[in-house]
């Protein structure tokens, strides 16, 4: 056993060659256990009560280019060839930056009996040049032989951030555009001659519409990431669904049909997010509307159930 204790965050003791061989044998005596892990499509690490790698998967050894006996004993990151890994001598897991891995936390997580799911960054050298990799990781904590282990499985999510960053891009600089647009139909509506004044109102408009439905769409991409920010205030009712009325009488999907508000048998107060709100009901009122024959009526209103 390796007894050093030079190390800025996880313990830097390491298990003897023999130790490790006692702990990979408490696995491969079962056939169908090296199968299973090479079924699975992701990294797939064993790791023992040290951090190293007691077995891997067929995958791990096609990203580290090693064979299985090559990469027992090793650590996550000096397998994946973590740049901060394969600077310090005791290893992966001992440097000030570990503090800061995912990897490294989740493992030392499972190893005190507790299942983690983190994300990391790992800056890889691989020869002369360097690949980041985003990574989504989790830690199991696992007993056989009188052995403690961690199960640890690797995700490669460098494609999703990839994409969240060309989203960010794509959203903030067509909504710039967008906003310009419609600032500048703006200026042109109120400079503009009163025979084309009802063209420019209308151009603004529909620049004022586009912009709402690319933030639309904008907060339903963040909804299904569980990144939305909502931002609840107090409203009445009759005066909201007036503004959603106000709103699509001019809609194409309304002409020839009627809008009717019913009468609320008070002054109905509630609390939401009026941005959200309103896109649920402008598109159910605009279905409605898509939906009616000329000369039908869409009626909206309110009512109080269970204090809700």
């Amino acid at each position: 056993m390796n007894t050093a204790a030079n190390t800025e965050f996880a313990p830097a003791e390491t298990d003897s060659p023999e130790t490790i061989a006692k702990q990979r044998e408490t696995f491969l005596r079962s056939d169908t256990i090296r199968p299973v892990l090479d079924a699975v499509p992701d990294i797939i690490m064993v790791l023992n009560d040290k951090r190293q790698l007691v077995l891997g998967n067929h995958p791990l050894q096609k990203i580290a280019r090693k064979s299985a006996e090559e990469l027992t004993g090793l650590r996550p990151g000096e397998i994946l060839g973590c740049i901060h890994a394969l600077k310090s001598q005791s290893g992966c897991g001992t440097t000030p930056f570990c503090r800061y891995c995912g990897a490294a936390k989740a493992i030392l997580s499972s190893l005190h009996g507790n299942k983690e799911l983190q994300e990391c960054r790992i800056l890889r050298q691989e020869g002369s040049s360097k690949e980041a990799l985003d990574l989504r990781v989790s830690a199991t904590p696992f007993t056989a032989g009188g052995y403690d282990f961690s199960v640890f499985h690797i995700t490669d999510i460098s494609h999703e951030k990839r994409r969240e960053v060309l989203e960010r891009i794509f959203f903030h600089d067509i909504l710039n555009s967008a906003g310009s647009i419609q600032g500048i139909m703006q200026v042109l509506g109120e400079q503009t001659s009163e025979d084309n004044q009802e063209l420019a109102k209308m151009a603004e408009k529909q620049c004022r519409t586009t912009v709402e439905q690319i933030q639309a769409q904008k907060d339903i991409m963040a909804a299904e990431k569980k990144d939305l920010q909502v931002h609840p205030e107090q409203l009445q009712a009759d005066t909201f669904l007036t503004n959603i009325k106000r709103v699509y009488s001019e809609h194409l999907a309304a002409e020839g049909k009627e809008i009717r508000i019913l009468p609320a048998e008070e002054n109905t107060l509630f609390v939401t997010d009026p941005k959200l709100l309103s896109r649920v009901l402008e598109n159910m009122l605009k279905n409605a509307l898509e939906a009616s024959a000329t000369g039908q009526t869409v009626t909206m209103g309110t009512k109080e159930e269970n204090k809700g």
